[in-house]
């Protein structure tokens, strides 16, 4: 019989291998319960990745729909301020809605175009109860520009805009026409009559009491 060395801890053969046996189940077991929640950590993490992804599309879709909205809503409300505001040009809207969520259009590169405005007065010639006198509304293409925009409304109860043609050319077209002066004479869409123009003056700064 062996007999074990003191200080040692002494194995038979069998004990040996009972105890690498013992330790090869105890670390397959480990392995298999971090495998098990490995599996379950994903199958969370893919369910988070899915309610976002939904949570997504629906924030996707309810933008395009608030985007449709505020469209419609401006465009309704746009549509009705053109038909009585004098102010606002003879224009129609597009049939199809162009400006989509995120897409710029209209980009001001010449600086911020001045709105229209009454700038003077069209007359026909003739006596008085025969005689057309109209408003002038117009605005430079762009600031500093010589080319403007202009139309008219006629004496109407409910004021028809009219556009305006200068020496054969449109003064409605995207270039405009060549600035108005007095006395020059324009056709009016839907009169066969020239009409002459009378210009205001500008509200120019009379005098400046701080410099003498």
């Amino acid at each position: 019989m062996e007999i074990c060395p003191i200080g040692f801890f002494c194995f038979n053969k069998n004990t040996f291998l009972l105890l690498v046996l013992l330790s090869i189940v105890v670390i397959i077991y480990f392995i298999n319960i971090n495998k098990h929640k490995l599996e379950n950590d994903r199958f969370v993490f893919e369910t988070k990745i899915s309610e976002l992804d939904k949570l997504k599309n629906k924030i996707e879709t309810t933008d395009e729909k608030i985007n449709f909205l505020n469209q419609t809503t401006y465009k309704n409300t746009y549509e009705q301020e053109r038909l009585y505001n004098p102010l606002l040009g003879p224009e129609r809207s597009f049939p199809y809605s162009l400006n989509k969520l995120g897409l710029p259009i209209n980009i001001k590169t010449r600086g911020d175009i001045p709105n229209y405005q009454q700038v003077g007065v069209l007359y026909q010639n003739g006596n008085d109860k025969e005689k057309k006198i109209f408003p002038l509304y117009g605005k430079p293409t762009y600031p500093g520009s010589r080319r403007w925009l202009y139309y008219t409304g006629n004496d109407n109860f409910s004021s028809v805009k009219l556009p305006i043609d200068n020496n054969g050319r449109s003064c409605q077209d995207q270039n405009g026409c060549d600035e108005l002066n007095n006395d020059e004479e324009i056709s009016v869409v839907g009169y066969n009559d020239k009409f002459k123009v009378n210009i205001y003056n500008l509200d120019k700064p009379k005098y400046i009491p701080y410099i003498i």
